[in-house]
């Protein structure tokens, strides 16, 4: 009589096909956590136009002229989505 040796190797092939459905739900979730790319904040030509009309004085009411001449409203938007992503 024969003995059946051949009990199938069904073993590495299960562990294989989970192993490559836990690595795709892995993938699937890093790709979903990163963040989009968002437009990002250049310089318009105005604002190079703004930046360009700058005086070189270094006398104080000149100076001040130019920072209430600057727009400092979205200067901290980057912080805020930062902070918010946390």
């Amino acid at each position: 009589m024969k003995k059946n040796y051949n009990r199938g190797n069904t073993g590495p092939l299960v562990a294989s096909i989970i192993i490559v459905i836990v690595l795709l739900v892995g993938a699937f979730y890093a790709l979903k956590e990163r963040p989009l790319k968002t437009e990002t904040n250049e310089p318009t030509v105005d604002d190079i136009q703004l930046l360009e009309t700058q005086s070189t004085s270094t006398e104080i009411t000149d100076i001040e002229a130019d920072l209430n001449a600057t727009n400092l409203d979205d200067l901290g938007l980057d912080l805020d989505s930062a902070e918010a992503e946390l």
